[in-house]
């Protein structure tokens, strides 16, 4: 018995060294990977890495002034091109002499008469076409005035939006422009827009506008306007939206978008401005979902959209776009706008609103007209993000669910915000009022001195 015992302590004690002897190997394992890891780490911070030449420099301070519309930055670095690119790829080269066209088409020589605050007509070029726009300022953030003038008889073009705003530095907020004009961008403070982005937004908007009056005979513009108001309206918008798109730099390009997308969110199959931003996503979405590796900085929901799949993922994509957008990807977006304008442009206004996609597909401007085609787009875009969302290029669905967490039920922002600026409202309105009466209260006292200075007046000339 009591070697049974002594044989079971000795097994104890053995099973114990062994286990300390474990511990003692495994501890050095763990170890040893930690220390691994760390000279891994400190062998990728040693490792040699890739210094830029001066030209490769000189190329990313570019690209950077271009996409930011850093313009006097812009022209500094430009100025310095022939010195530079000999030493360049071929690709570079291409993408330099791309955007060196496109920024003369973003600032051409006629752009400082659109923040003058006097009335001015001046000549323009949009989409290859030389006219005259006749400006006029005003407080609002942009419209267009068409009317027959009574002294000849011709149709006159008129368009106006805020100078003030014109290459404006001041940091856009959207705060402020909500409680001025009703205005919502989902994801603006991101971006670092200025103000001088909405307005460049808002000048090429209307100038577009301008560009699709005058390009028609006047007899043909009178009957549109007379028979098919609606629809020319509806048109008026598409093309208007695809001007800016186009004609504005990079951030007023991504403001366009992103403004429109608020838009979207609010439909009114009705309004003008909403079914033709629909549109013009319908257009956009049916060339980046067949090739979505051509704009990494495009986003696309998790989770197919249950209803209206199209126009949410096109309001989604809007809403989440990457502020690290590009130089590719804006050339290759903006070639885009470009070869659909020159290919179904024309026609659109010809078929009366029929708007033929990149998928070869088809969008009604006109909703009523719009009611068979709309299932097969959404069936398409379906089909689209059921292969995005497999294949891991697709969005997390979490962010899908915040994002309509944070924007249930709110016209144009979260309501806690909504809430402070109808508080801040209802407060500068209270001030403006007790203003008013205190002013009131002053002119009757005035109004009471005077009459008595009357009576006394009266009372004199009797005494006479």
């Amino acid at each position: 018995m009591k070697r049974l015992i002594h044989a079971g302590r000795a097994a104890c004690v053995l099973m114990v060294i062994l286990g300390l002897f474990v511990a003692v190997q495994a501890k050095p394992d763990a170890e040893d990977k930690k220390t691994d890891k760390a000279k891994k780490t400190t062998e990728a911070k040693k490792a040699p890495q890739v210094k830029q030449t001066p030209q490769e420099i000189w190329r990313d301070k570019l690209y950077k002034a271009y996409l930011k519309a850093d313009w006097p930055e812009y022209d500094k670095l430009v100025k310095k091109s022939h010195k530079n690119m000999r030493k360049l790829k071929s690709k570079d080269k291409k993408i330099i002499k791309y955007i060196r066209g496109a920024a003369r088409a973003h600032r051409p020589k006629w752009w400082k008469n659109c923040r003058c605050t006097n009335n001015k007509s001046f000549k323009v070029k949009i989409w290859k076409k030389k006219f005259t726009a006749n400006y006029m300022p005003l407080r609002m953030l942009g419209a267009q005035g068409v009317f027959i003038d009574p002294e000849d008889g011709k149709l006159k073009v008129v368009v106006t939006w805020r100078p003030t705003y014109v290459d404006s530095k001041k940091k856009f907020t959207n705060e402020a422009m909500e409680d001025a004009y009703g205005l919502w961008v989902y994801g603006a403070e991101k971006h670092n827009f200025k103000m001088g982005t909405m307005a460049e937004t808002i000048a090429w908007h209307e100038l577009g506008h301008n560009y699709v009056s005058v390009s028609l005979p006047q007899a043909h513009v009178i009957r549109l306007y007379n028979h098919y108001e609606s629809l020319y309206s509806h048109l008026q918008e598409l093309y208007a939206d695809m001007t800016a798109l186009y004609h504005a730099s990079t951030p007023s390009r991504l403001f366009t978008l992103m403004f429109r997308g608020d838009g979207l969110k609010n439909y009114d199959e009705l309004e003008c401005h909403t079914r033709a931003a629909y549109a013009i996503g319908s257009i956009i979405l049916s060339k980046v979902l067949e090739e979505p590796e051509k704009w990494p900085s495009l986003h696309f929901p998790g989770k197919v959209p249950e209803e209206d799949t199209e126009r949410k993922t096109i309001m989604y994509m809007y809403r989440h776009i990457d502020p690290n957008w590009t130089v590719e990807e804006d050339m290759n977006f903006r070639k885009a706008i470009e070869k659909w304008i020159r290919k179904e442009g024309n026609d659109a206004l010809k078929r009366k609103g029929k708007v033929v996609l990149f998928n070869k597909k088809i969008f009604w401007i006109m909703a009523s007209d719009d009611r068979d085609e709309q299932p097969k787009r959404d069936a398409w875009v379906k089909k689209k993000l059921e292969a995005l969302i497999k294949s891991g290029r697709a969005d997390n669905p979490k962010i899908v669910k915040k994002d309509a967490e944070e924007d249930s039920g709110c016209k144009y922002m979260p309501r806690s915000l909504m809430k402070k600026l109808r508080e801040a409202r209802e407060e500068r309105d209270k001030k403006s009022e007790d203003k008013n009466k205190g002013k009131d209260k002053n002119k009757d006292k005035d109004k009471d001195k005077d009459k008595d200075k009357d009576k006394d007046k009266d009372k004199d000339k009797d005494e006479d």
